[in-house]
């Protein structure tokens, strides 16, 4: 049975040494979602996995400053090996004129959990965690260019 948790990377969760195994799965996970699930996130086929990691690294880096979020869900099978089955960004306004509005970024799941369902239960569970980081850091509105028509918002209670 596998148990699904969602987590928020903060900058003390990313010092140097620590970043290879969250850069290395979330590289992998959005090159997975590429590939295999024909997603469009900031990359084209052919992937570059260099310029993947080198991206990430960067994201690393605006998390550390604090204006990112990285939320990733990873699960645990049979008490074995944890894997990265989801991740979502949560991007803090720049602009002083909607200090209250984040913007999801990159909402990626990976094909493993496709067949079975278990792709909504990850999306679920990572917005879940965006709405609540969203509402600790007093967004009232999240907007997303990854929905269907490219462009959704959505209000925080």
């Amino acid at each position: 049975m596998a148990t699904m948790e969602a987590i928020v990377l903060t900058g003390s969760d990313l010092p140097i040494g620590s970043q290879t195994r969250q850069l290395v799965g979330l590289a992998s996970l959005h090159m997975t979602c590429i590939e295999e699930r024909k997603v469009i996130a900031t990359f084209l086929p052919p992937l570059n996995n260099s310029a993947i990691i080198k991206w990430w690294k960067g994201k690393f880096a605006e998390v550390t400053a604090g204006k990112h979020h990285i939320i990733i869900v990873s699960t645990q099978v049979s008490g074995y090996s944890v894997i990265m089955a989801g991740a979502v960004m949560l991007r803090k306004s720049d602009n002083d004129t909607v200090p209250f509005r984040g913007a999801i970024e990159n909402l990626l799941v990976s094909p493993r959990y496709c067949p079975n369902g278990d792709m909504m239960k990850v999306a679920r569970l990572l917005i879940k965690k965006v709405e609540e980081v969203a509402r600790e850091g007093g967004y009232t509105s999240l907007v997303s260019l990854q929905g269907p028509s490219l462009e959704w918002a959505f209000r925080v209670d």
